[in-house]
Formats: structure tokens, C-alpha cells, sequence
């Protein structure tokens, strides 16, 4: 066997179990596998990984496969006492039945470079297959002999210094044990004893600057290679986890939304302007609501035409708002951010408002929609009467007409002020909230932003453990919005 061998520990493992082959051994800090002569460290991890992040160790997997029958409190017992890791309880059956080969594969089960582990016989950790760094003992006989070239080298410094010749003094040969004869011994001490007349040369001859900068030049060599020597010693310890390759590999990453987005864009440019505008014409034809979806320039006030005196007192101007029978025949406008990093975004406002389902904006995107985005998204739901009522959701305040800003009748707050860029009511968060009922959706235990703590919002806190729980929270939403509603008397109470 050669010192190191490339095999994933967990299938090795996992082979053993499936097999009903003994469980490896346990020596030392090692798990060794006898039938394949070859052992891991213990803290070696595995590629399961937990929902948490962390990734197994390979004595953690070992010690439950050892102590499968008996109850979880009592497993978490031998844990802390013989100081074992533990398998969070979430992943136990879904780890057990995977080492027992009831599934094939498993979700937590990740690609990741595989570590090196030792054969048996050897006691030292792997070293990396692509380069084999010199070992302790190889190199001690070089850092020796560099130690000595720095001695020899502040020999002949002094020497200079003081104005006499540099004449390095031959060192005493030790004697051998015997097994050379003395003839032959001092044959070798006459040929070390000629070679160093013919090599040692008097320093007074030379330029004093040029033995300065030889001296300083050998002086950096010696660093470097010292330097060298101890990052390869180095070197020979590190483990490989990852490389620039295994780091790319993203399962659950999908682009394809994008490669086709791009080739539609490509074909439609390909075409000229009108393919382009016949692109856009079908785009914004797909979605629903009365003349919303065509960018247009916010309306300046016409007192600012007038000057800026009549500009100081005067207000944005907009329609009032339509009466309560006529309100809905034009679906209301729910405004969502346009980040990707809220909550709640157009992506995901349909699954949560009508179903009380969510999904991280993100999956949403390229999941469902593909990489495109969408103009509007529809979202119906039905008041206590069981009248269904149709909002629609638009993340792009420039998509609205001055008249369509009556419809909106609630917005979901990040925080910043500048998600109000483009808004009426001069931008003003204060303002805009008077007139549109304002939410927040955060997560629990997570402090939201200080703006909606000061503004008139009302916050929803989602679980990240009780994602279920979503339907309650999209209840209390439309609840509180349809009393608003009533309030301002947009619509109809519930009862007539």
C-alpha cells in the first residue's frame, strides 16, 4: 500500500452495515477497517451534512451505528460521558436508514473531496497525493547542515572585521567505530584537508563592499530555505477538504431560467426593435389589470409649473378615492419590495397571500418563474361573506398611472426610506401611511429594522421552524386589511 488511500469513509461505513459486516474498530484516535487495510481519524468528516450546516464526523456516525437500540435520552447519556458527538434527533431515522441501505440515497448526503486515510501499519497522517513534502527526519540532516553554513558564515564575518585573514579552521573529523581501518582514515582527512587549501580564499584580497553584499545575499538564502523547509513540514499536515472544482458543484442550484431568459433576448434582438417590442407586447398582454404594466414618468404637481411659492403649500393632487361600490371593479394594488432580500416580494406573494404556503423569494425565481420576472401577480381571496376579492401585486412604483394610485390599498415595508422613491405624497413614509395600510413581514427573534419600529406598521412574525403556521399569519393579514378597508370605506362592511 502505498501512505495514503483515497476512499470516502462514510460509504466504507456504510458497506459495513449493509453487509451485516463488524463494525471497524476503534484504536486510539483512528477507525480502522481491517478488510481494506486502512484507517481514518476519528474526527475525519463525513459527507452528511446537517440541516444546521456542520458536516459528521466519522466517530460520530460509529458511535450511533454501536448504540442504535437504545432510546435517544439514553444515547445523548453515553454521548457526554465517554465524549462522543451526537446525531441531532431530526436526522436519526433519515441517517440510519440510509447506513442500513433501506434508501439509496439521502438529501444530507453531500459531495465533497474525499480524505485521504493511512494504511494500518502506518502511524502518521496522509500527505497530499499531488506533492510529498520531505518528512522531520529527511530534513533534519539539511536544516543541520544550513545551521553550520550560518555558523561558518559569522566565522569569516569576524575574521573580516577585525582585519585578518578569513581561514575557516578545519573542524576535528570524529573517529569511527572501527569499521574503517586507520589508513583509511587518514587517507579522507588529507583529501578534506587539500580540498579546503584549494577552496579557502583571504578575504583582505577582495572588495569589502562585494563580500558585504555576498554576505547578505547567503544570509536571505539561508531564511528562504529554512522558511521552505518549515512550510512543507507544514504542508504535509494539512487535510483537503475542498478545491476550486468541488466548491463549484451546487445540487441544488438551477440555472436554466437564465440560459433560456438569455436566448429569448437574444432571438429578439436578432430581430430588431420590433422583435423587442413585440416581445414586451406579449409579456405585458399575459398579465392581468386595467392598463398597469407600461412604465410611465412620475406626474409633477401643477402647482410646481406655477412656481415655487404655489409649490411650497401645495399637495400632490390624485383622484378621491371611488366609492365603495364601485372600488372593486377595478382589483386593489398590494405594493411589494423589489429586493430579493424581503420577505415578501412578487415572486412569493401568491403562495403566501392566497395559500399561506412560503418559499424563499429566491426558489420562487428560479424555480417557478424561471429567472423571469413577472409585471403583476393576481392574488384572490374571499372576505367572511364569501365574496372573493382580486388584488394585484406590483413591485415597480413608476408601472403606475396617477389613477391607479387610489387602488393601492397596502405595501410591505422593508425598512429604508428609499423603497418610497417614486411614491406620491412627496416620498414621505409618514404621509403614504395615512393613506395605504402598511405591513411588515419578519422573521421571528430577529429585531426588524428601526424604521418600522417608528412608522405605523403592522408587523407579522413568520417561524422559521413553524413555517406551517403560515396560513394563521396570512389570516390575520386579510383580517386586518378588510377592517381597514371597511374602515376607510372602500368597501362594503361584511355583514350587508
Amino acid at each position: 500500500h502505498s501512505n495514503s488511500i483515497a476512499m470516502d469513509p462514510l460509504s466504507l461505513l456504510r458497506e459495513c452495515v449493509v453487509l451485516k459486516k463488524p463494525l471497524p474498530e476503534l484504536r486510539d484516535n483512528f477507525i480502522a477497517f481491517p478488510e481494506h487495510n486502512i484507517q481514518f481519524p476519528r474526527d475525519t468528516q463525513t459527507s452528511y451534512q446537517t440541516s444546521k450546516g456542520p458536516y459528521l464526523t466519522l466517530d460520530t456516525v460509529w458511535f450511533l451505528l454501536k448504540n442504535e437500540t437504545i432510546p435517544y435520552s439514553e444515547y445523548m447519556d453515553k454521548c457526554t460521558a465517554e465524549s462522543f458527538g451526537y446525531v441531532p434527533v431530526v436526522h436519526r431515522r433519515d441517517l440510519l436508514q440510509y447506513m442500513k441501505g433501506e434508501k439509496q440515497t439521502s438529501s444530507q448526503v453531500q459531495s465533497i473531496p474525499v480524505f485521504a486515510g493511512v494504511p494500518i501499519t502506518s502511524t502518521s497522517l496522509p500527505e497530499p497525493a499531488e506533492t510529498q513534502p520531505a518528512s522531520d527526519e529527511s530534513m533534519k540532516p539539511r536544516l543541520e547542515e544550513i545551521q553550520r553554513s550560518k555558523e561558518d558564515f559569522v566565522r569569516r564575518l569576524e575574521s573580516s572585521t577585525a582585519g585578518s585573514a578569513a581561514v575557516t579552521t578545519v573542524e576535528k573529523i570524529p573517529q569511527f567505530d572501527g569499521r574503517m581501518n586507520q589508513d583509511k582514515i587518514a587517507e579522507l582527512k588529507a583529501k578534506r584537508a587539500a580540498k579546503k587549501r584549494q577552496t579557502v580564499r583571504d578575504v583582505d584580497q577582495e572588495d569589502p563592499a562585494k563580500q558585504r553584499d555576498a554576505a547578505q545575499k547567503k544570509k536571505e538564502n539561508l531564511y528562504v530555505e529554512v522558511d521552505a523547509a518549515v512550510t512543507a513540514s507544514i504542508r504535509a499536515k494539512e487535510r483537503l477538504f475542498f478545491t476550486r472544482n468541488s466548491i463549484l458543484c451546487c445540487q441544488k442550484k438551477s440555472f436554466a431560467g437564465i440560459l433560456r431568459l438569455l436566448e429569448k433576448t437574444a432571438a429578439a434582438t436578432a430581430a430588431g426593435p420590433q422583435g423587442i417590442k413585440a416581445e414586451r407586447g406579449a409579456a405585458a398582454a399575459k398579465q392581468p389589470g386595467s392598463q398597469i404594466g407600461h412604465k410611465r414618468p412620475h406626474p409633477q404637481p401643477a402647482a410646481a409649473a406655477a412656481g415655487p411659492a404655489a409649490a411650497a403649500t401645495a399637495t400632490t393632487s390624485f383622484p378621491p378615492p371611488a366609492p365603495a361600490a364601485d372600488f372593486l371593479s377595478k382589483s386593489p394594488i398590494i405594493m411589494v419590495p423589489a429586493s430579493l432580500t424581503a420577505l415578501c416580494t412578487i415572486y412569493n406573494a401568491r403562495d403566501f397571500l392566497e395559500r399561506g404556503e412560503y418559499a424563499a423569494p429566491t426558489e420562487k425565481k428560479d424555480g417557478e418563474f424561471q429567472g423571469a420576472h413577472p409585471d403583476t401577480v393576481t392574488v384572490t381571496h374571499s372576505r367572511a361573506a364569501g365574496h372573493p376579492v382580486t388584488f394585484t401585486v406590483i413591485d415597480d412604483p413608476a408601472r403606475l398611472a396617477p389613477a391607479d394610485w387610489s387602488r393601492v390599498v397596502a405595501v410591505f415595508v422593508m425598512g429604508p426610506a428609499w423603497q418610497f422613491k417614486g411614491w406620491p405624497w412627496h416620498e414621505d413614509p409618514v404621509q403614504i401611511f395615512s393613506h395605504v395600510r402598511a405591513y411588515s413581514l419578519q422573521w421571528q427573534l430577529i429585531d426588524p429594522h428601526p424604521n418600522v419600529l417608528k412608522w405605523s406598521v403592522k408587523i407579522l412574525r413568520l417561524s422559521r421552524d413553524h413555517l406551517h403556521q403560515g396560513q394563521s399569519l396570512m389570516a390575520e393579514f386579510w383580517r386586518d386589511l378588510f377592517g381597514w378597508m371597511e374602515h376607510r370605506k372602500l368597501i362594503p362592511p361584511s355583514s350587508s
